[in-house]
């Protein structure tokens, strides 16, 4: 098939295109919305460093490992200029109170290699944390207890713009952020939340601004979290909230070992052990995690052979263990929701694991006790869901609840906030659900779960940034494309920047390009509109004509190719 794309001026001048696309927003879709040993001192956090996205996301670094025990990774391009102009469109999801695209962006940090995925908006942010080593979004996999992609989609429908945070899989595979380098004969969790903590600071820095800022852990993430919070300077400060699930390791040393002294399932603040159990048949939470997994990932984070895994001490353990820490770092400014789970008798639902029964009821319960002791302001708050299992503030049951907290903890009204546009927010006026003129292909594709944005566009003081593709293989984008401008007739050729798809020739990418237009501030205040062609394999299937490729589509039978039209301004 001749993949080479029709003219641009084939559809007339750009006054013709203005009586169709620059009536007022409102009138197309409605009101628009644009938009080691604890020591005295803080730790310091460490330099991130950005990587250029690249086509595909197993590509974005370059690992260094060892053995089957340590690994240190690197950007395959670094970032060289601003970091949006080195993002990645991505379709595994969408913004879903207002259609936008997220975007992608790989980071490496102290060796460890990780990506960002969230959407250009300004809002109040809150990150979001995987558990165990962090190495797969917290929207895309289950944990333990539930998904949850759908409190994420609860949290961006109220207006709170969600950070995904995703680390690699690291050595062991799936160590991801608590991977020891391949140089190191053993390390702390002391050592090791340098990473999160500095990517928080990285993201506070960066993608907030004068917004508020949170953090949602569970289990691991909460470690990520709350340990950052408590061993690296500045974080506190930069920091206004945080939702604490299901926390794991306050005292490592008695995550190994302590099988004789717990707390109540409903009165945490009450002692228990085997010769004196909770009144009223509650049970006892003990510290001691039978989980060897986590024994073991004890013992590799340390270097110490089996110790934990034996239910051994090691004077090491007292480096990852926040509850040795100096008395002061309890004392925290910002308001904490502890959450902590639990099954309505010892039998587990579904063959789960409610959090007495993995010793993290006990190791939270402590964390809340002594923080909330230090900070009697009465910000610090503990709730004990019930009958729920590990991590269940994320499922369909306990979203809402743990959005209301969430939005109260950040001090946000119960009704969403008008959206507002920022500079570097997305600033395109088509959205993927939305009708182009006729002649033209909507500048987004179906996939698997609907319509996504496929051309997008980020607007700042001087410059917009347009994005093309989302780095799939399938996906063929042609190296030109064209600027047109309100008032004006005619298009600008526009060069994009991208991997060249070489057996097609130079002039096409594979899968993601990207351009970079220089604009003064009132002329990118007008109307632009760009014209991108992009040609997506399309396999037989049922009764849709064999393998193909096929280049826009401005109607459904897609039989003739067409420009994708996207527009933007900064208003």
């Amino acid at each position: 098939m001749n993949l080479l794309p029709p003219m641009p001026w084939r559809y007339g001048c750009m006054a013709a295109l203005l009586v169709v696309i620059l009536m007022p927003a409102s009138a197309i879709r409605g009101a628009p919305q644009i938009m080691q040993t604890p020591s005295a001192t803080l730790a310091a956090t460490k330099p991130v460093t950005i990587c250029k996205a690249q086509n595909n996301p197993d590509d974005d670094f370059v690992m260094q490992a060892s053995g089957l025990i340590g690994a240190d990774y690197a950007c395959t391009t670094v970032c060289s200029g601003d970091w949006r102009q080195c993002l990645r469109l991505t379709e595994k999801a969408e913004h879903h109170a207002r259609g936008l695209p997220k975007v992608e962006l790989p980071f490496v940090v102290d060796d460890m290699a990780g990506v960002l995925r969230f959407t250009l908006r300004t809002a109040p942010t809150i990150t979001v944390h995987s558990g165990a080593g962090g190495s797969f979004y917290p929207g895309e996999a289950t944990w333990l207890a539930g998904e949850g992609q759908g409190l994420i989609e609860r949290l961006e429908e109220e207006g709170v713009r969600v950070v995904e945070v995703r680390w690699a899989w690291g050595r062991p595979p799936g160590s991801g952020w608590l991977s020891r380098k391949t140089d190191e004969p053993g390390s702390s969790l002391h050592a090791k939340v340098v990473r999160p903590a500095s990517i928080l600071k990285w993201i506070r820095s960066h993608l907030v601004g004068d917004q508020r800022f949170g953090t949602y852990g569970c289990s691991g993430g909460a470690v990520q979290t709350l340990a950052s919070t408590m061993w690296y300077e500045g974080l506190d400060a930069a920091i206004d909230y945080q939702f604490v699930s299901s926390m794991p390791m306050w005292d490592v040393r008695k995550l190994c070992t302590g099988k004789d002294e717990g707390v109540c399932e409903h009165n945490p603040s009450q002692v228990c052990h085997p010769s004196q159990p909770c009144p009223h048949g509650d049970r006892c939470g003990y510290p001691f995690t039978p989980l060897i997994i986590v024994r073991a990932l004890i013992d590799e984070i340390h270097g110490v052979g089996l110790k934990c895994t034996i239910e051994r001490d090691d004077p090491a353990f007292d480096a990852s263990s926040l509850s040795r820490v100096p008395a002061t770092r309890y004392t925290i400014d910002h308001p904490i929701d502890f959450s902590l789970s639990v099954f309505a008798t010892e039998h587990p639902l579904a063959g789960g694991r409610d959090d007495l029964m993995i010793g993290a009821f006990w190791q939270g319960a402590k964390a809340y006790e002594a923080i909330r002791q230090a900070n009697p302001a009465g910000n610090i708050r503990l709730t004990i869901n019930e009958p729920y299992g590990h991590c269940a503030d994320a499922t369909d049951a306990l979203a809402p609840a743990t959005v209301r907290k969430i939005k109260a903890g950040l001090g946000l009204p119960s009704t969403p906030s008008p959206a507002r546009f920022s500079a570097g927010d997305f600033c395109h006026r088509f959205e993927a659900s939305m009708a182009v003129p006729q002649g033209f292909a909507a500048p987004s594709e179906a996939t698997a779960a609907g319509r996504h944005l496929t051309v997008a566009a980020s607007c700042d003081a001087g410059a917009a940034t347009i994005y093309v593709g989302t780095g799939g293989e399938d996906q063929l984008i042609y190296g030109t494309a064209y600027l047109g401008r309100e008032g004006e007739s005619g298009w600008r050729p526009i060069t994009l920047s991208g991997q060249a798809a070489k057996s097609f020739g130079d002039a096409w990418y594979r899968g993601l390009a990207q351009a970079h237009i220089a604009l003064p501030a009132d002329d990118l205040a007008r109307n632009h509109y760009i014209l991108t062609y992009v040609c997506t394999w399309k396999p037989a299937a049922g009764l849709r004509p064999g393998k193909r490729w096929e280049c826009g589509c401005a109607d459904a039978a897609c039989d003739a190719p067409a420009w994708r039209i996207q527009a933007f301004s900064a208003q």
